[in-house]
C-alpha cells in the first residue's frame, strides 16, 4: 500500500525491509534523527522530507497559511505549503508572520 506522501524507500520499513533509501540511518529499524530549527527553536524529525505546512505546524505556527517559511541557507522562500522540503541535520528556517493582525 502506498501512502499519500509515497515513502520512497527511506522510511520505517518492517522486518526484513532493511530501510533502504538515501542517507545513512543507524541500522534497520533505527531511523536517523534530524535536528533543524525554525526561528531559532530546535525541531526534531526522523523524516527525510517534510512539507512546508508540516515544518510550520511542527513548530506550532498555526494556521500555517499565516506564515511564510524561508530556508536561511540560500534565503529561499517557499510559496507552496504542500511542497516537500528535503531536510538536513542542522538546517535552519525563518518563519515570518504574514496573517492579519487583529484590531480592537
Amino acid at each position: 500500500m502506498t501512502s499519500e506522501h509515497g515513502n520512497q524507500g527511506g522510511g520505517q520499513g518492517g522486518p526484513g525491509e532493511g530501510g533502504g533509501g538515501h542517507g545513512g540511518g543507524e541500522g534497520p529499524g533505527h531511523p536517523r534523527d534530524i535536528t533543524y530549527s525554525v526561528n531559532g527553536e530546535a525541531q526534531h524529525t526522523t523524516e527525510h522530507k517534510l512539507t512546508v505546512r508540516q515544518v510550520l505546524e511542527n513548530a506550532e505556527l498555526t494556521p500555517a497559511t499565516d506564515y511564510k517559511l524561508t530556508r536561511d541557507n540560500g534565503n529561499h522562500t517557499f510559496t507552496d505549503y504542500d511542497e516537500e522540503i528535503p531536510l538536513h541535520d542542522g538546517e535552519s528556517f525563518t518563519a515570518t508572520f504574514i496573517g492579519q493582525t487583529p484590531t480592537s
